[in-house]
């Protein structure tokens, strides 16, 4: 049941951003079906809780999110603004 529950938020947290930002990606402005990504705006590893938080969610498309992830932008300082 757990693992069902987690699952679920898992689901929940991937499609809320996507809708939130009319699926376009927050850098670039691509908005190819099947090219958006949810990225944790405060890192998944370190920051757990708030790894299911909609609000810790950005669109990027998957060229975006790679380089965010290449470059250590994926701390937050980027859009620390839309955490609050």
């Amino acid at each position: 049941m757990r693992q069902k529950l987690l699952h679920h938020a898992t689901i929940c947290f991937f499609k809320a951003p996507q809708i939130a930002s009319s699926r376009t990606c927050q850098d670039c402005g691509d908005s190819r079906g099947g090219n958006l990504v949810a990225h944790h705006i405060k890192a998944f590893a370190s920051y757990p809780d708030l790894r299911f938080e909609v609000s810790n969610g950005l669109t990027l498309c998957k060229s975006c999110h790679a380089k965010r992830h290449e470059k250590g932008q994926d701390n937050g300082e980027r859009h620390k603004d839309l955490l609050g």
